[in-house]
Parts: C-alpha cells; structure tokens; sequence
C-alpha cells in the first residue's frame, strides 16, 4: 500500500485534513494508527466537545461559536447533534465600539468568505457586510422590528455538513418573512435559507449544508399558555432528508400559497410527532399535502390562550388521508383542551390503505359542552335547547314496536340517559335520527324500513348542504366521497363501505361505527374517552354490529383496549365518572371485544405515556 510508504510527518498531515474522519482511517491498519496518534487526540477532544453541542456560560451566544468555528473551521464539522435554544443574545450594554472591533476581527474572515453569500450577493458589495453586522450585534429578531429574523442561526447552519439531529429556539424569527408576506427585496435570511435547502435537495451536491438532518427536536422552552409556531421550522420540513419531527405547545395556522418560500413539506417525513397542537384546516391541507411517505403521525389536540377553538376534525382527517393515506401505519389522535364546538369527525378512515395502529378519542366524535361533563356546559357555554319533540316521538314508537330486541332496547335506553341528562345542551344533536328502525332491521316490517330509509335521504340532503349542490356526483364511483377545494380541483378517497346505510343524527353528522369505517389492515385499536354521558353512549354506538362484522371486514384486528380517564384535563375528577364506568364495563361485560379495559385516575398526556420526553 503506497500510503503506507510515507514519511509520519505526512500520514500526519493527512489525518489532520481528514478530520473528523480520521478515526476510520487509523483503524485501516496499525501503522496508520501508531503514526497518527497525535492527531487522534486531537479529534477525540474536538468531538468530545462539539459533537452533541448545546450552549454554556462560556460559550452562550451563536456568534461565540461561530468565533470560535472562524477561529478553527473544521469545529463545523463536528457538530451533529445541535441544540440552539438555551443560546443567549448580546446584552444591552455589551454592544460598544471595543466589541464590535473585536467581533468583526474574529468573524470577518468566515462570514466574508461565505460561498452561500458570494452566490447571493449578485455582486452586491453591501450584503457580506450586512451579514457581518448582523452576526457581530446578535440580539433576538423582536428587537429588530418586524419582519426580522436571527441572522446568527441561518448564518451557523450553512456551514453544518454533517448535523443530524437539530433543536431549534421556539422563536427566532418574524412569522410573516415564513408566510411569504410583502418583502421586497426578499429577507436576507429568507434568501440564504431557500439556497441552502436547494442546494441540499440536489443530489447531484455533495457535503451541503442540512443534507444529512434527519431529525428535528421540540425546544423545552415554550410558552405553555400561548404556545410556540411551527412556521419558523418551515426552511427545515422543507429539506428533502428530513424524517422526524419532534414539536410541541404550538400552532400551525398558515395555508398555502404560491408565493411563500417553503412549499414542499416533509416529502420524505416518516414520523411525526405533536403534541399540546392547534393546526387550522387550511394548514393542514399545506402542510400534509406532499407527505407520502409519513409512517407514523402521533397528535395531541389542544387549545391555546384565545387560539384553536372550533377545530375542524373532519378536515383535518380527511387532508391528512389525502396525503398520508397510502403510506401512514400508525395514527394517534387524542384530545386534551377541546372546545366544545369542535366539528366532529364524520368521514371513513378507509383511506389510510396501510394503516395498522389507531388510538382515536371520542372527543372528536361527541361535541357540545356534554362532552366535557356534566355542568361544565352550563358554567363555560351557552347553551339553547333544540326541538326534538317529533324525533323523542318516533323512538318512542319504535321502542315499543321493537321490544324483543335486547341490544335494541339497551340502545334506546342509552339514548334516553343521554337526553335526561343533557337536555339543555345545544347539541344534543348526538341522539340518532332513525337508529332504531335501522338497528331493529331484521323484525321490522317493510314499511318501517321503507320509513327509515326515507328519513336516513331527507337527513343525507341536509348534511350535504346547500354549497354542494352546484357539484355533479354522478362520475363519482359507488364507495368513493369527492373531496373538493376551493381551487376547483378534488381528491377521491374510500368511504364508508357502500352496502352500510348511514345512520345520521339530527344535524346531519354520521353515526361513526368501527365496522363501517376502518380499513381491513388495522391491527390495534385503541378508544381514549372521558367518563362522561354522552362519550360513554359514543363508544357504544361505535361499537355498534362490530361482534357480526368484525371477521369479514377487519380481520387482522387482535388488540382492541379501552382507555377511560376520570379527569378533566384541568384535573378535577369528572362529576359521575364512576357511574360511566360501570356503564361501560356492563356494556362490554357479554362481549368478546375489548383485550384491555384501563381507568385512569390521572391526567395523563397520552403521546409520550410509555417513553421518556423527547428532551
């Protein structure tokens, strides 16, 4: 071997311009390893310190480091686990004129002699040096003004080749320059971060900037009452290596549009994990729209301060099956703060064609404030009672026509708890309209079938509403719903299995049943409800025809457990939450269905229940 023929003076020499990869060449054989040790040393104190790098007294602000990379460059390619938010900004009184003489001598040879800017200043002679002022004052983008951002951080990771996993500040730059907002010329930072997320997604570059970040990790330094935003990590979904994203306490509230910086998200997302999370629908649509490989989606639903309220899981789902559907696994999908005029979840989830975990809470299948418990509507909403005469009318005449049937009368029974109980509730929309007649399908006559299906149409016309009537459904195949976008354009996805007719409740949403609405490949089902009316009378309807269906439409279901809390998520215990329990234990007492029954006196947030947080 002809290396081996060289002087130690020159193996030593190379293994310093190898760094940090001269380790791998040492092990090659032993001679490189004896003649290179003190070069060894070397790189193991670099990645001892830099490697998992997270701020210090000593080290405190972005532009400290960045001193330092000047001052040896090869640091940046130690870096792989990099952790920003504990990083401090310059103090009020630090900036003066000995700093800023000292700083700009430490940084002016690294952030002059930045490629990424040469490219960008279009022989503009004053960007370098905007970027050197900026770098050298490192103060927090809110004192800027707005439309501003942190300099240092964009500056610092257009020289990280080899970060992996990646911490960001839960702030670190004006929402507006993410959004696409009138900015002309385009922000500087903006600028630098599309080149470096360009770059990265070419393969045909190699040793680029974040073309090997792989995964992004909540920052624990949140506002827990207003939240943080997912805007600011927009530059970082866009990035083509990207598999995991790790957030929190946040909101994501922008929608798409052409001319924002960063439009394809996560087309190589595999897992996504958010919890204590607002997303709005038009988001949603933005932000899950080019993820077609997302395996596994984990997500705590809840409000903020003044933020969230109104959540439209229907949407929500249906734009994550549009998006996710061919390739998603595992869907986790809880509630924490859900206000109660929520729109409840209404579509099949047939869509996800590969799914094989789902863990679902009945707090997007019930809304209205009885879903929260008893008494909390009458204190936090307000409430107006619904005419519902006709309807108590009609299933009082089919509990008496249909008295022979057990499982019926159980039914009905439920449904009048829930109406003694909830009668001043505004939506108490949740007892069905025609279940009975459908329910009791086998000992009804043919007129009363005939009645049931007139009233299941009349119900079928108004949920669709008045805004689809312009639209043909003629070209829409039988076991298909039509998605349609203001755009003009529409998505096709599997819905409910089309021999099933859909039993509806008085404001025209679906009776959601497990049977009709999931896909044959599901392997764990988990329910997570409140010990309250109105969820508990949920779950049993869910659960309606599952025992007669369960073989031919979802037989690769083994795991099915129930997970029942007696707390509100403010903590304080559910008022009959031991009633609902028992209920609900009776319920499934006859019934080889559940594999696990759990009560939870706790408040519990379930995404990280049985592994460490994510920090």
């Amino acid at each position: 071997m002809g290396l081996l023929q060289l002087p130690p003076e020159v193996l030593a020499m190379i293994a310093e311009h190898s760094l940090p990869y001269s380790e791998e060449l040492s092990l090659t054989c032993k001679q490189l390893y004896n003649g290179i040790t003190p070069v060894r040393q070397r790189h193991i104190d670099l990645r001892k310190q830099y490697r998992n790098f997270f701020f210090t007294p000593s080290v405190a602000k972005v532009s400290d480091l960045l001193a330092e990379i000047a001052a040896d460059p090869v640091i940046a390619a130690y870096i792989v686990h990099l952790n920003l938010e504990t990083r401090q900004h310059c103090e009020d009184g630090e900036i003066d004129d000995e700093y800023i003489e000292k700083m700009n001598r430490k940084l002016a040879p690294l952030v002059l002699g930045s490629s990424h800017l040469s490219t960008l200043s279009d022989d503009q002679d004053g960007l370098h040096a905007l970027w050197l002022r900026e770098i050298v004052h490192d103060v927090e983008h809110e004192k800027k003004g707005d439309g501003q951002a942190e300099f240092c951080i964009a500056f610092l990771v257009s020289l990280l080749v080899n970060v992996e996993t990646l911490t960001m500040p839960s702030q670190w730059c004006d929402l507006d320059i993410m959004r696409g907002s009138d900015s002309t010329p385009p922000n500087p930072v903006i600028a630098l971060l599309q080149l470096l997320v360009k770059n990265a997604n070419n393969k045909s570059l190699k040793n680029q900037p974040l073309q090997k970040l792989r995964v992004i990790k909540p920052s624990a330094e949140v506002d827990t009452q207003g939240g943080t935003d997912l805007e600011p990590l927009l530059p970082f979904l866009a990035l083509d290596s990207l598999r995991e994203l790790h957030h929190w306490c946040a909101v994501f509230s922008s929608g798409y549009r052409e001319d924002m910086p960063f439009t394809a998200l996560g087309r190589n997302m595999e897992v996504m994990r958010l919890e204590d999370y607002v997303i709005y629908k038009d988001a949603a649509r933005f932000l899950f729209r080019h993820m077609k490989n997302l395996r596994v989606f984990e997500m705590e639903y809840s409000m903020k301060d003044e933020t969230g309220y109104g959540f439209e899981a229907d949407d929500f789902m249906q734009y994550l099956i549009v998006g996710a559907g061919g390739s998603l696994e595992k869907l986790l999908l809880i509630g924490n703060h859900v206000w109660p005029d929520t729109e409840v979840l209404n579509c099949s989830l047939r869509g996800f064609t590969r799914l094989k975990h789902l863990e679902l809470s009945t707090l997007f299948l019930v809304n209205g404030p009885g879903a929260l418990g008893p008494g909390y509507g009458e204190e936090n909403c307000e409430t107006e009672e619904e005419e519902s005469d006709d309807e108590d009318e009609d299933e009082d005449e089919d509990e008496d026509e249909e008295g022979e049937d057990d499982q019926e009368d159980d039914e009905a029974e439920t449904e009048d708890d829930d109406e003694d109980e909830e009668g001043e509730d505004d939506q108490e929309g949740d007892e069905i309209k025609g279940e009975n007649n459908e329910d009791g399908e086998e000992d009804a006559s043919d007129g009363e079938k005939e009645d049931a299906g007139d009233a299941e149409s009349d119900n079928q016309e108004m949920s669709d509403g008045e805004e689809d009537q312009d639209k043909t459904v003629d070209d829409v195949p039988e076991g298909i719903t039509r998605l349609y976008h203001e755009d003009g354009t529409h998505d096709d996805m599997l819905d409910f299995y089309p021999e099933d007719r859909q039993t509806k409740y008085r404001n025209g949403n679906t009776v959601w049943r497990l049977v009709s609405a999931l896909p044959e490949t599901l392997e764990t089902l988990v329910i997570h409800t409140p010990a309250a009316p109105r969820n508990s009378s949920c779950v049993e309807r869910m659960f309606l025809y599952f025992e007669e269906l369960r073989a031919e439409r979802l037989p690769n279901l083994k795991r099915i457990e129930l997970r029942v809390s007696l707390r509100t998520r403010w903590g304080d215990l559910l008022e009959g939450g031991d009633d609902e329990v028992a209920h609900l234990q009776a319920f499934f007492a006859d019934k080889d269905i559940l594999t696990k029954f759990e009560v939870y006196d706790d408040v519990i947030h379930w995404i990280n229940r049985d592994e460490p947080t994510w920090w």
